[in-house]
């Protein structure tokens, strides 16, 4: 990636989503990092941080991409990334896992389980808190991202990718138009192609399967944080979804806040000018929940795009 200034990096993102590709000054970037195996396939993250380790512990956080558990790429992802470490410090890692060419549920969650404990497995070498882990994604990487942070260190979602002597669970959650509720969706509106291969049949061949892989059904106390975010006019994944998710963490008397954008449909948080948007209030939850001081300046180019 081409190496610029900060103000370069921000005005980028506000044009291009995440699509840019510049990595701004004071940032580094290492891809393909092996995290772990799944099945003997090396399991790849790209990592973003500052170049100058600073002495005291922050944050991280993991995200996950989209793709109907099918096809899509840890890239996608990438700007989310170096926006966290540009503007907090924060070490952020975006990932890829088993696709259903060759995975069925639960193993891409054991994947994205396994990336949380490489971050766990690196605290002391990346000066990472290791009780400030977040985990975010979109679509069906905010399904994985949620199931990661309901189900910790539950055995049969665990794997044995790498790392086993450290925990899985995720500090907080952020999940953009994320199936929550593969179950009630399928009673609704019927499964999908991309969730009868994820799961290996029809709802009512394996009911019990698609309760076990909906997020939704293991919201309890002490569920993590969780920010939620929606557009309005989403067909894939309904914003009812979030809405539901939020009352159950809400009956179950813990922390989630959702946003609603009106308009827009499915996967418009990547793209131009809504991913600055989206960024900046995934920054906010992320400081807010985690004790960060979220810089005084703004970003240049929010203003400049209000001219």
């Amino acid at each position: 990636m081409e190496q610029g200034s900060q103000s370069e990096f921000f005005k980028s993102i506000y044009r291009l989503g995440n699509k840019a590709e510049l990595l701004p000054n004071g940032v580094i970037g290492s891809e393909n990092v092996v995290y772990g195996t799944g099945d003997g396939i090396p399991l790849l993250m790209d990592l973003y941080d500052v170049a100058i380790l600073p002495s005291k512990l922050r944050p991280a956080m993991v995200f996950i991409h989209g793709g109907g558990w099918a096809k899509g790429d840890k890239m996608t992802l990438r700007n989310q990334c170096i926006y966290l470490a540009a503007r907090l410090g924060m070490v952020a890692a975006t990932i890829n896992y088993r696709l259903t060419d060759v995975a069925r549920f639960p193993q891409p969650l054991h994947d994205c389980k396994c990336a949380i404990r490489w971050m766990r497995a690196h605290a002391d070498q990346l000066n990472i808190d290791p009780e400030r882990i977040a985990v975010a994604g979109g679509s069906a990487g905010g399904h994985l991202a949620a199931m990661v942070a309901l189900t910790p260190n539950t055995p049969e979602f665990e794997g044995t990718g790498g790392h086993e002597g450290f925990s899985s669970h995720a500090n907080a959650a952020v999940l953009y138009n994320a199936v929550t509720d593969i179950a009630g969706r399928a009673l609704t509106m019927g499964a999908k192609p991309a969730v009868t291969k994820l799961l290996g049949g029809e709802y009512d061949q394996i009911p019990d399967v698609y309760r076990k892989a909906s997020p939704i059904a293991y919201v309890k106390r002490k569920a993590p944080p969780v920010l939620l975010l929606h557009g309005s006019e989403d067909t894939t994944v309904p914003c009812q979804q979030a809405i539901d998710m939020r009352d159950a963490y809400r009956h179950a008397g813990e922390h989630a806040e959702v946003e609603i954008y009106p308009g827009v449909g499915h996967g418009w948080f990547n793209n131009a000018p809504h991913f600055m948007t989206t960024t900046q209030r995934m920054e906010r939850f992320v400081a807010d929940r985690f004790g960060l001081k979220i810089p005084s300046n703004r970003p240049q180019e929010v203003a400049a795009g209000q001219r």
